[in-house]
């Protein structure tokens, strides 16, 4: 087992929370402007289920983000982590 470089995890860890916290931010904005476009009539009624529409909304929004801050981090994050210096 290779000794544990503390700069690579450090990247890693740092890179893993700014990647999630992107990802949360991205996907929760994708949610409030879902229910942002609703009518004030479908607001009215208290536990109201969602239209298809919205949900179809949300779930993209929560998609792409998820693609996005991957494909944004995986290079800094995980390329770092795996391949430690072998000498």
């Amino acid at each position: 087992m290779p000794p544990i470089c503390w700069r690579h995890e450090a990247i890693a860890f740092f890179g893993e929370l700014i990647g999630t916290t992107t990802f949360i931010f991205a996907a929760l904005g994708a949610a409030k402007t879902a229910i942002a476009s609703r009518t004030p009539d479908e607001l009215a009624v208290a536990g109201a289920a969602l239209d298809g529409q919205t949900l179809v909304f949300i779930s993209l929004g929560f998609g792409l983000a998820l693609i996005a801050s991957a494909w944004t981090f995986y290079r800094c994050v995980h390329a770092r982590s795996i391949t430690h210096d072998a000498a």
